[in-house]
C-alpha cells in the first residue's frame, strides 16, 4: 500500500542500489517502480522467498521493512532477511489482534527488529513535517498513489474501498469541498 510505496521512495532517497518490493496486488508492484524499486515480487501466485533468492544469485536480504502489518507479511519478512539481518516492522496490525509469529525462524537467523509506528510514536509530528516538506518540494510525489477521490458525502463508500483494496485501491482522498 502507500506506506510500503514510501518506503520504496524513502530507501532509495537514502541511497539503497538495490531495492525489492513485494505485494499481493499486481498494479501495487507495478506501482512500486515508480517509486524506486529496482526489482518486484508479485506473490500472489509465486514463492516470495525464492523469487528474491533468484533475484539476489542466493542471498537473501540485510534489512526487510514490513509495511502492511497482515500475520502473512509479518513471518514473511522472516523468511526473506538473511541471518543476522534487521527486520523494520512498520504495518499495524489491527488492535488486539494476536497471530502466530515464526519464533523459530526469528531465533534461528539471530535477528534484530524495530517496531516503528510513525505518527503513533512521533508527538512533536516531526516524520509528518518532514514528509510534508518534501511533498511540497517537489522531492517526494504521491500523486500516483492516490488512486481515488470520494465527495465527503461518499465518505463511508470511501471507507469500504480503503477496507477492501477492490479496484485497484492504494490511497484514497475525501475532499471536503
Amino acid at each position: 500500500g502507500s506506506a510500503g510505496l514510501w518506503w520504496v521512495h524513502t530507501v532509495r532517497r537514502m541511497g539503497a542500489r538495490r531495492v525489492i518490493a513485494v505485494d499481493l496486488q499486481a498494479h501495487r508492484v507495478q506501482l512500486s517502480k515508480r517509486y524506486g524499486a529496482t526489482h518486484t515480487i508479485h506473490n500472489l501466485d509465486i514463492d516470495a522467498e525464492q523469487a528474491l533468492l533468484e533475484i539476489t544469485g542466493g542471498k537473501h536480504a540485510d534489512v526487510v521493512v514490513e509495511a502492511a502489518g497482515e500475520i502473512e507479511s509479518i513471518n514473511l519478512a522472516i523468511d526473506l532477511v538473511r541471518r543476522y539481518g534487521f527486520i523494520f516492522y512498520f504495518g499495524v496490525p489491527r488492535v488486539g489482534e494476536t497471530m502466530p509469529f515464526n519464533m523459530f525462524g526469528y531465533f534461528r537467523k539471530c535477528l534484530r527488529t524495530q517496531a516503528m509506528v510513525g505518527a503513533l510514536n512521533d508527538p512533536d509530528h516531526s516524520c509528518t513535517r518532514v514528509a510534508m516538506e518534501l511533498i511540497a518540494s517537489g522531492q517526494a510525489n504521491v500523486e500516483p498513489m492516490i488512486t481515488h477521490h470520494f465527495p465527503f458525502d461518499k465518505a463511508l463508500e470511501a471507507y469500504e474501498l480503503q477496507t477492501t483494496r477492490d479496484e485497484g485501491a492504494v490511497k484514497i482522498v475525501v475532499d471536503f469541498d
